[in-house]
């Protein structure tokens, strides 16, 4: 790479830093080239609309005489809000979508096979709900910020999104369904509150697929040295499943059950502290954790859950709590 006199496709000229030969294109940032000042997307009002039953809003029917490859889908049209996206499924020339403020559901099967659609983006927090096969096959889409009014995520929603691998959850997510993102190769998550976090349903649907070394971000940091903050009641299956960087875990008093799959696969994992609540260690919780060698079970637990520590190669030293039955 070196610095070289550009003229950019949006017409913009000057110096920028790129491979001899490369043709710059668009650089957009909040929807606005950084070079040129040009947007890239367009409002759309050329989709196929559908007016609900009751009369007061629209919904987003089909993709119309829309031509725009990077549309926004619009808050309002014909004076009334719009605030459903039932379908724009294998409408192959989308590339680009911006949501609008108050939609507020994602129907199911709104951009299945939509094989083009690389980003997918939301004005703010009105969503409430993904439907089930919502982006199922959008095989170029790489990464998704859900928003922190979504509440739960419907079944296969990101399903052979076969390039996704940078997830963030918002803190309302209540539930995943089944399947959620399978096929995907999720390597990064990214989320702002861990007992949030510790109390999703159905997480295994996204912590059983993709990469064994993923990596977990608190407010954009790596979590490396785990503690479980105080009132946290439960540790849900699958929460930290095939965390690779997780060094240490600190799990408080009020925690009372640690879940099937926890900490799975969390290879450099080393020090593990467990609170005196947990009564129960679920199935597969520590299994496969190479790194781990000393573990003390309080008098606390009473059920420890088949291979809970099972492949735990440099474990060495077991204390179990005088409640174990």
């Amino acid at each position: 790479k070196a610095t070289y006199y550009y003229a950019c496709k949006c017409g913009a000229k000057g110096t920028a830093t790129f491979e001899y030969g490369e043709t710059l294109p668009h650089t957009f940032a909040d929807y606005v080239c950084t070079k040129c000042g040009y947007s890239g997307y367009t409002v759309s009002k050329n989709l196929e609309y559908t007016l609900s039953d009751d009369g007061t809003y629209y919904s987003v029917a089909g993709i119309g005489t829309e031509t725009n490859p990077r549309i926004i889908i619009p808050s309002e049209y014909n004076g009334l809000p719009v605030k459903f996206i039932a379908s724009l499924s294998k409408s192959k020339a989308i590339k680009a979508v911006v949501i609008s403020d108050g939609i507020t559901t994602i129907g199911a099967e709104a951009f299945k096979e939509c094989t083009s659609l690389a980003e997918i983006m939301f004005a703010d927090d009105s969503v409430v709900s993904i439907g089930r096969y919502a982006f199922r096959d959008c095989t170029r889409l790489t990464s998704i910020v859900i928003p922190n009014s979504v509440t739960s995520i419907g079944s296969q929603a990101f399903s052979g999104c076969t390039s996704l691998t940078s997830v963030t959850i918002g803190n309302s997510v209540t539930s995943i369904g089944g399947s959620a993102f399978k096929g995907c190769n999720v390597s990064d998550i990214y989320i702002t509150d861990i007992g949030a976090w510790c109390d999703i349903s159905g997480l295994g649907e996204l912590m059983s697929y993709g990469s064994n070394n993923r990596k977990i971000y608190l407010n954009g940091i790596e979590i490396k040295d785990l503690i479980i903050p105080n009132g946290v009641t439960t540790i849900c299956n699958y929460a930290f499943r095939g965390c690779g960087g997780l060094k240490s875990v600190v799990i408080p008093d009020s925690v009372t059950s640690i879940g099937d799959s926890a900490f799975g696969y969390c290879k450099s994992l080393t020090s593990v502290t467990i609170g005196n609540s947990v009564t129960s260690i679920g199935d597969s919780a520590f299994n496969d954790c190479t790194g781990l060698t000393s573990v003390v079970i309080p008098d606390s637990v009473t059920t420890i859950g088949n291979w809970a520590f099972f492949s735990c190669t440099s474990l060495t030293s077991v204390t179990i709590g005088n409640s174990v039955t």
